[in-house]
């Protein structure tokens, strides 16, 4: 191997302008030499006049299409975001049987299981069912959401519920 030279580094200059001439060589074969003759096709003027020019006949059929009327889709409300923690409201023959229902929840049986205090309004969870300042629950309206504490007003008077503690 008389032009191989003996250090790694020239033999890697080498290879690398070896590689380059290759690469150069191949690059200008395709620039320059090498045509395709399907894609590239030179166009002629020619001084023929149009009326000599032979076009073929294109027959064109229209065709016509009824288009029945489809049945109407159906139309749904638009949609609106409602805030998750917030109580679901709903309509009033449904809001007279629920009060119906909690108006015979006697105080001894409401629970205050839990508060919602921070951002927004605030919520508390009495009996399994969330509320918030200004609902009534039973016959009691709820007047304060605290920390830990609830405060209910039947019109004679104030009750405040705490939260059960776990022992």
């Amino acid at each position: 191997m008389a032009f191989m030279p003996e250090k790694k580094s020239e033999r890697i200059k080498m290879f690398i302008l070896i590689l380059g001439a290759v690469v150069f060589v191949i690059v200008g074969y395709f620039q320059f030499i090498h045509k395709k003759s399907s894609a590239v096709k030179t166009r002629t003027s020619s001084n023929t006049p149009l009326s000599q020019l032979r076009v073929p006949g294109v027959d064109i059929k229209i065709q016509q299409t009824i288009r029945r009327a489809q049945p109407a889709a159906e139309v749904f409300p638009p949609a609106f975001i409602r805030d998750i923690f917030s109580p679901v409201k709903s309509n009033s023959a449904d809001k007279r049987s629920a009060e119906s229902q909690q108006s015979a929840i006697p105080l001894s049986a409401m629970e205050l299981k839990g508060t919602i205090v921070g951002s927004g309004k605030p919520l508390a969870i009495i009996n399994d069912q969330f509320v918030g300042t200004g609902d009534w629950i039973g016959e009691y309206r709820v007047i304060r959401i605290g920390n830990k504490a609830v405060l209910l007003n039947s019109g004679h008077h104030q009750i405040e519920l705490e939260m059960i503690k776990d022992e």
